[in-house]
């Protein structure tokens, strides 16, 4: 960040704090009258201090007019308005039109005009903690995060499109997913209490996502600041997995209409994003859509064992939304040394017993992350009726992302974020343990069950031999 936007961001925030501390001394709480002013403040004052980048020209001209606090916060909303396909919310012209002429022009992100935007990591994940530090404190702690995270606020990564039977359980469904639900017999105004993995299933304002986290530096912050991100990450994780067939078929939808792929991400182009909504809201494809999402609602685009429902498509948009630390694990103290490892150790025997020597067998989990999905893909191709093989390969992957948390917090060990890199340690150990041994314990047992089998008796002839055998022991 420069210098002169560093300044802004100081500017705004002081702002905003002066404002709350002002409403305090008034005796105004977000309990009282008029306290519902908080939770814009609570809220914007969040995506400012996640997403500065995106507000330099507009703090820059709310500091040369003078703007007070709640009109900035107003401004930021309109913003948001624009973002989430609401331009209709903002109705004062003249700060309309200062949007519009901004060079960074917000513009909707759905894929069909049917979803609703979920931000994937929420701009008040953290509470207030990023408000309450110094600027170049909180700047450090926002590098952190984004390092790991990826940006959040208001861009188009962290703004994923998502159908509302999926999003909170207060939505209520249009357009095709409406027509999807009235198909299965269900009630479209309860679109979010239709037994699907809610993303939003622990409430936005739940202090294991939005708590703030006491502390001056951002060493101090950071172990608990992250592990409100993780919480995120884990809820994402679910409902993709539940919902990642849905996108994959209105992929393949879009592809035969439009005679080339423009498959669904976050991240994709506004032209690409603009051409897919184009045809996914055209009337002539919503009986197609409609059909789509009624079988994800059945779930007849998710598979996998005991409710673990998984879909290709889902993991790979997690490959892109969740960004584990493989920076920080490549410029880690003595990577050269685990990379010669990793080189050694290309049969299958050396990575078992690997596994049992701390770091090494982390470093080897964390290498060998896609040669063991790869593994597992085609076990799963040669015994496709196999439930328990599906679990494997979610648990196997679990277990190697956590070796890279393992490794990228060893790296920070000798640094200043000693203490983060210690809970990315512990944290990730403990995940790669317990998922790598449930694998290890469902591949036994699957071992086990075809060895017995493999001996039972399946035709006349091996029942014929194995009473000869117990009759010549007699």
């Amino acid at each position: 960040m420069d210098k002169e936007l560093a300044q802004l961001e100081e500017w705004a925030v002081n702002l905003i704090n002066d404002y709350e501390e002002t409403l305090r001394s008034q005796g105004v709480t977000p309990s009282t009258s008029g306290g519902s002013i908080y939770k814009k403040l609570f809220r914007f004052s969040g995506e400012l201090v996640a997403n500065p980048e995106a507000y330099g020209e507009l703090l820059e001209m709310a500091r040369s007019q003078d703007m007070t606090a709640r009109e900035l916060i107003g401004a930021i909303r309109s913003i948001e308005d624009i973002v989430l396909g609401q331009k209709a919310n903002v109705r004062d012209p003249v700060l309309r039109n200062q949007i519009e002429s901004m060079a960074w022009n917000p513009a909707d992100r759905r894929q069909i005009m049917s979803d609703v935007i979920h931000h994937l990591y929420a701009q008040r994940t953290g509470g207030d903690t990023l408000r309450r530090l110094s600027q170049p404190e909180r700047a450090a702690a926002r590098g952190a995060i984004r390092e790991e995270f990826g940006r959040w606020g208001n861009v188009p990564e962290n703004l994923l499109s998502l159908f509302r039977s999926w999003h909170t359980r207060q939505e209520r469904a249009v357009g095709a997913e409406a027509a999807a639900i009235v198909a299965e017999g269900r009630n479209p105004l309860r679109a979010g209490n239709l037994g699907t993995t809610l993303i939003h299933d622990v409430a936005p304002n739940s202090p294991t996502i939005s708590g703030t986290v006491e502390g001056t530096t951002a060493a101090e912050v950071l172990p608990e600041l992250r592990q409100q991100f993780i919480n995120q990450r884990a809820a994402t994780e679910a409902t993709l997995q539940e919902a990642g067939g849905v996108y994959n078929s209105l992929d393949d939808l879009v592809a035969d209409k439009a005679g080339r792929r423009i498959d669904y991400s976050p991240s994709m182009s506004q032209a690409d994003l603009d051409a897919r909504r184009l045809i996914l809201d055209d009337p002539a494809n919503q009986a197609a859509v409609a059909e789509i999402m009624q079988k994800g609602l059945r779930g007849e685009l998710s598979v996998g064992p005991h409710g673990v429902k998984f879909m290709q498509r889902g993991r790979d948009m997690l490959e892109e939304i969740v960004r584990f630390p493989n920076r920080l694990m490549q410029e880690a103290q003595g990577m050269q040394t685990i990379q010669q490892i990793n080189q050694a150790a290309r049969n299958p025997a050396a990575r078992r017993f690997g596994a049992a020597v701390p770091f090494v067998g982390a470093g080897l989990g964390a290498a060998f992350v896609g040669a063991n999905r790869q593994a597992r893909l085609e076990e799963i191709q040669q015994n496709p009726q196999d439930p328990t093989l599906k679990a494997n390969l979610v648990l196997d992957e679990l277990s190697g992302q956590a070796d890279r948390v393992t490794l990228a917090g060893a790296a920070m060990l000798p640094t200043p974020a000693a203490p983060v890199g210690a809970a990315m340690v512990a944290g990730g150990e403990l995940v790669s343990t317990v998922t790598g041994l449930t694998s290890l314990v469902i591949d036994g047992g699957r071992a086990t069950i075809k060895t017995m089998m493999d001996r039972k008796p399946t035709t006349p002839e091996d029942w014929e031999q194995r009473l000869r055998a117990r009759r010549g022991t007699r």
